[in-house]
């Protein structure tokens, strides 16, 4: 497991007034800006939320004069060596970990992403904001399905999922499962053993939880309970769904 840098950056204030959590920033979050630094040109900025870093062309960082940070503010920081960037986005760990988040945990853009970043309104909020409501826990209905969205103090998403009659329930008195497959066998029979042909019917038994997934999984899980839903909402988000032909689909599909 990656080693996280000893300061932390967090403690911003979010827009309902509410403190968004202290967050260490990873290594692999840290290594992961200076691999998309050296894969730029010389003078082009990575951004964030807030501020930019730009690599200069053919210093040594360990000289000196290698990055330059950006800020909102105008109070840019110039000269900086690998340590002191990295002492920099320590300062600013919540907005580095949402980047990395998103772009290289999560990934390309398509129906996972818009999923993921709908789960905390990631596109209408700042990340002081989401960051502290994910520290109380953000709650998203899906179907029969509720999802609750948490981060660590290491800026990565963790996911609760259950049915919607769960809620509320430890999850030591549910059948707790860890692999995202094993929601095969959770949607093939409704509460009275009989057998469910159409996974979106309003007839998804309970009695289960999946308490720690991470973006990835929390997506193959959801897709496997309701296959190809997250799919079809992201195709109508972007007006490239046929809903004449979905429904007529699906209708076939409910007899």
């Amino acid at each position: 497991m990656a080693d996280s840098t000893s300061a932390t950056g967090g403690g911003e204030t979010g827009d309902d007034g509410s403190e968004a959590p202290d967050i260490d920033l990873p290594s692999d979050a840290f290594d992961a800006v200076l691999d998309a630094l050296a894969d730029r040109d010389p003078g082009d900025s990575l951004r964030f939320e807030g501020f930019s870093v730009t690599g200069a062309e053919g210093t040594d960082g360990d000289a000196g004069g290698r990055y330059r940070l950006d800020p909102a503010d105008g109070d840019d920081r110039t000269g900086l060596t690998e340590r002191g960037l990295r002492e920099a986005l320590s300062e600013r760990a919540p907005a580095v970990t949402d980047w990395y988040a998103f772009e290289r945990v999560v990934g390309e853009f398509g129906p996972r992403r818009a999923f993921l970043r709908w789960i905390e309104d990631a596109d209408g909020e700042t990340v002081a904001t989401r960051y502290a409501a994910l520290a109380e826990g953000i709650e998203r209905a899906w179907g029969e399905l509720k999802i609750t969205a948490t981060v660590t103090d290491r800026g990565e998403r963790r996911y609760d999922v259950r049915h919607a009659d769960d809620a509320g329930v430890p999850v030591d008195e549910l059948e707790s499962h860890e692999d995202p497959l094993d929601a095969r066998e959770l949607v093939t029979y409704d509460e009275k053993g009989r057998y469910r042909p159409l996974k979106t019917a309003p007839s998804l038994a309970g009695g289960w939880v999946f308490p720690d997934l991470g973006p990835r999984d929390l997506y193959e899980a959801v897709e496997t309970i309701y296959p190809a839903t997250v799919a079809n909402w992201h195709r109508e988000r972007e007006g490239e769904l046929d809903m004449t032909h979905w429904r007529e689909t699906m209708e076939r599909q409910s007899g």
